[in-house]
C-alpha cells in the first residue's frame, strides 16, 4: 500500500510492463453481478453483507482481475465483499485497477525463483487482493487492519495453511514500509520482497501514467489540503530516493528502476502549491 498520499505471459522481457500494457492484456469491461435469491442483507464473520440492489450495479472490473479472483478461490459471497470494497468510487488509485496490474505484473516477470510455485504464486494472489482492502484516509492503521481482514477471511478458503496465513497477513502489514520492513531469509523472505517491489512498481510507470495515478492518490486523500498532500507527497518521495534500490529484486529493478528515478525528480522539481 503506498499510503503516503504519493503517488500464460511470455518469459522473455521486451521492455517494462506499464499499466496501459497490462490493460491490453487484461481490458476493462462491465460485468453485472446476479443479485442473491433471498432479499435481506445477511451477515458474515467479515461485517454485512451489501444489500441485494448493490450487488446488482454493474462493475467495472479489468479481466485480469478475474485471474486473479480464481487463484486465491474465493467463496461468492467473499468475493463480493470484496469487490465492493476495492470499486468504492473514492478510491483513486488503490482499487481494482491497482490490482490487476500488480498481477499483470507478476505473471510477466514472476517465472523464475519461488514465484514460479503454485503455492507461492497463491499465497502472493491474497496478499495482493488484500493488501489494501482496509483504507481509510489518513489512518496509520490501515495495513494492520487489512491483515486482520485477510485473517478472518482466510478461515473461510480452503487449501492455506496455517503458516501461509501468516505469511500473507504479515507481508500485508510489511507493505506499511516496503523499503525498510525486515525480510526473512530463504524462499519466504524472496517472495515476500517480491511483492513488495511489485507494489513499488508503479512508481516507475511512464510520465503521462504515473502522473495520473498521482490524481488519483490526490483524489482518496480527501483528509488533507492540496499543500498538505504536496509535502507529504514530497517526503515520501525523497525518503524512497534516498535507498540505493527502490526495487530490490533484479528483473523488476531492469525493468522499473531508472523510471521510477525519473519520475520521483521530476516530480521533487515541481513547485509546492502556495497555502
Amino acid at each position: 500500500m503506498l499510503d503516503h498520499v504519493s503517488g500464460g505471459v511470455s518469459t522473455v522481457d521486451s521492455g517494462p510492463t506499464s499499466s496501459l500494457e497490462c490493460q491490453a492484456m487484461a481490458r476493462p469491461q462491465a460485468r453485472r453481478v446476479a443479485p442473491p435469491a433471498s432479499p435481506a442483507p445477511a451477515r458474515t464473520r467479515l461485517g454485512r453483507v451489501p444489500a441485494p440492489r448493490q450487488f446488482g450495479r454493474a462493475v467495472n472490473r479489468p479481466r485480469g482481475l478475474r485471474h486473479l479472483l480464481d487463484t486465491v478461490d474465493l467463496p461468492p459471497v467473499l468475493r463480493a465483499e470484496l469487490l465492493r470494497r476495492m470499486a468504492a468510487p473514492w478510491r483513486g488509485y488503490h482499487g481494482l485497477q491497482h490490482l490487476a496490474v500488480l498481477w499483470c505484473r507478476h505473471r510477466r516477470y514472476g517465472r523464475t525463483g519461488p514465484m514460479r510455485r503454485k503455492r507461492v504464486a497463491r499465497m502472493i494472489a491474497a496478499a495482493i487482493l488484500f493488501h489494501d482492502v482496509i483504507l481509510v484516509p489518513g489512518a496509520a492503521d490501515n495495513e494492520a487492519r487489512s491483515a486482520a481482514f485477510w485473517r478472518r477471511a482466510a478461515r473461510r478458503l480452503h487449501g492455506f495453511t496455517a503458516k501461509e496465513i501468516g505469511w500473507v497477513a504479515e507481508t500485508i502489514q510489511a507493505t506499511a514500509d516496503h523499503l525498510n520492513t525486515p525480510v526473512p531469509h530463504g524462499e519466504r523472505g524472496a517472495a515476500r520482497l517480491w511483492l513488495l517491489d511489485l507494489d513499488l512498481t508503479p512508481i516507475g510507470e511512464e510520465a503521462t501514467i504515473f502522473d495520473r495515478n498521482g490524481r488519483g492518490l490526490r483524489a482518496e486523500a480527501r483528509h488533507l489540503d492540496d499543500a498538505a498532500f504536496a509535502e507529504t507527497q514530497r517526503a515520501f518521495l525523497a525518503r524512497i530516493r534516498a535507498a540505493p534500490r527502490l526495487l530490490r529484486h533484479a528483473r523488476l529493478h531492469t525493468a522499473f528502476e531508472a523510471r521510477a528515478r525519473a519520475n520521483i525528480g521530476r516530480a521533487l522539481r515541481r513547485p509546492l502549491p502556495k497555502r
